[in-house]
């Protein structure tokens, strides 16, 4: 640094510009004026304020953090821009200025200070997350605020950390495959939650793809929502497959979609169910299937007779041989009406080798009804089986009119009249039944 510093008359100092300086030495040297003499003095600059530079501009990184309650602490980082230079510094403090969350309960977090300067660019602030392990609780707001203590600073922004809770439902299928025969017409297809909810959670289930085709051809579906509680953390999506002739396998995909708050879907989200073709069962060969007996009947009072198919020889372990059956006459009107008897199948295994019908007769409580009767018949399924039906493949139920109870009473005694002493009589209370035609 060149310059020159004039004294006039009677004057005893002068200054001297040294700019941006820190700490230098100069020397002051005379021009040849008589009588001055010279030196090398130490000049110490104190910069507390340079004019014309920029503050710093002390902010939180991201404005907007969040974290699951179970991370343990989480650091928010804090930037300084520009730093400061030399051996200056900026002091700032930080402290809670709201939020939704509570100290001590959904977090720790003491107020503090941070220091910036030429070497230390940034800080972070601490907050302990306490994992309280409540399931579903809604998200959590610390409002955190910084203010300058010292040093030429501003404060860029605020900040909003979120507590999220880790306490999640999850929802999947228990599976991703399942498979059965098409004889199977209500397969189990099971969608789980964990852990067991206090209050109802839902998610809803939809078809979402597969070669099988729906709407009564290969299975019959409907898009719907399961409903989960404390008491059924289990439950099954409702599928109907049709029991068809089909000779190829074909798939269904089921798909777990929008859980209700508080829920996430867990990994398996997606079911395939796999239709196999009847026509693929193992089966029993030379065997005979028929009606235990061809003629049955009783009053409507029996509401569900007992009317069983056998098959002679039984199958083998690991065969299975199945029959359809029907309605297929009589004078009985069905559909509740008389009695109840949908279309099925009856399976027959090694340990099924006889197998019940299950009719069910309405009881219309009368006596003076003419009798009705039900034709029931049964078919081969599977057509590929060395199987056969015996000539007795159709039954015939009769539904008699019911009967009317008479009471009769004998009196054992030598006079015969009821009193209150019964005399040392004894009594024998009969029943006789009468049809009325």
């Amino acid at each position: 640094m060149d310059g020159n510093t004039w004294y006039n008359s009677g004057q005893t100092s002068g200054l001297v510009t040294i700019g941006d300086a820190q700490n230098q030495t100069f020397t002051i040297s005379s021009l040849a004026q008589d009588g001055i003499t010279h030196g090398t003095y130490t000049v110490e600059c104190y910069r507390l304020k340079t004019l014309g530079q920029t503050a710093s501009v002390v902010s939180f990184d991201n404005a907007t953090p969040t974290g699951l309650e179970n991370i343990g602490t989480d650091n928010i980082l804090v930037d300084c821009s520009p730093l400061p230079t030399g051996d200056q510094s900026v002091v700032v403090g930080y402290q809670v200025t709201g939020g939704s969350a509570q100290q001590g309960v959904d977090y720790n977090l003491t107020s503090g200070t941070m220091t910036f300067s030429a070497t230390q660019t940034s800080n972070v602030i601490p907050i302990q997350l306490i994992d309280n392990q409540i399931p579903t609780q809604a998200d959590r707001t610390i409002q955190l605020s910084l203010y300058v203590i010292s040093g030429n600073a501003t404060i860029g922004n605020s900040a909003v950390y979120t507590i999220k809770d880790n306490d999640l439902y999850s929802i999947s299928f228990i599976a991703a495959t399942g498979s059965d025969y098409a004889s199977n017409t209500n397969p189990t297809i099971l969608a789980q939650i964990t852990p067991a909810p206090s209050s109802p959670v839902t998610v809803n289930y939809l078809i979402s793809g597969g070669s099988a085709v729906g709407g009564g051809v290969d299975y019959t579906f409907t898009n719907g929502t399961l409903t989960f509680d404390a008491t059924h953390a289990t439950v099954n999506v409702p599928m109907t497959v049709i029991n068809n002739s089909s000779t190829t396998d074909k798939t269904v995909s089921i798909t777990l979609a929008n859980p209700s708050s508080g829920a996430v879907l867990g990994s398996n989200i997606m079911f395939t169910y796999t239709i196999k073709a009847n026509s693929t069962l193992p089966v029993s060969t030379n065997s005979m299937i028929s009606f235990n007996v061809g003629l049955g009947s009783g009053p409507m009072s029996v509401q569900n007779p007992p009317i069983y198919a056998s098959i002679d020889p039984h199958p083998a372990t690991g065969e299975i041989t199945t029959v359809s059956y029907a309605a297929t006459g009589g004078t009985a009107i069905g559909s509740g009406v008389d009695f109840t008897l949908d279309e099925g199948t009856l399976t027959f295994d090694a340990n099924h080798s006889t197998v019940a019908i299950p009719l069910s007769i309405v009881d219309h409580s009368a006596f003076d009804v003419p009798e009705k009767t039900i034709e029931i018949t049964m078919s081969i399924l599977n057509t590929n089986s060395g199987t056969s039906l015996t000539s007795r493949n159709k039954y015939i139920y009769t539904i008699d009119a019911n009967q009317l109870v008479v009471p009769v009473v004998y009196v054992d005694g030598t006079n015969g009249v009821d009193d209150d002493n019964h005399n040392g009589s004894s009594w024998l209370l009969q029943e006789k039944r009468y049809n009325l035609d």
